[in-house]
């Protein structure tokens, strides 16, 4: 009887801090980014044709933003010779961040 009450005791412990986690949101200001800067195309896609020519990943630690990291996303496209960024999502591996896009030209 001793082992099930300290199995469940620490049970209990384990799910009290799992479902006590900390959540955080972040938010990337599109308007200020596309300011002088090619279109980047998150859920829609382009309505005119074009060739995709490289996939582009910008990772970040947990001390980077979203934006500073967008607009790193941004400046690669552009180096490649980029019109626009498709397909792009921000995914985050435990607390690290990464944005990938695929750089198109268009046809």
């Amino acid at each position: 009887m001793r082992n099930y009450i300290k199995h469940f005791s620490l049970l209990l412990i384990l799910s009290t801090f799992y479902l006590s986690s900390c959540v955080t949101s972040q938010t990337v200001n599109l308007t200020a980014l596309t300011a002088n800067q090619i279109p980047v195309y998150f859920t829609q896609k382009p309505n005119r044709p074009y060739t995709e020519i490289r996939h582009i990943t910008v990772e970040g630690s947990v001390f980077n933003s979203n934006e500073a990291m967008m607009k790193k996303l941004i400046s690669k496209a552009k180096a490649e010779g980029a019109d626009a960024l498709v397909d792009v999502k921000v995914i985050y591996q435990y607390t690290w961040p990464r944005i990938i896009g695929v750089a198109v030209k268009w046809d």
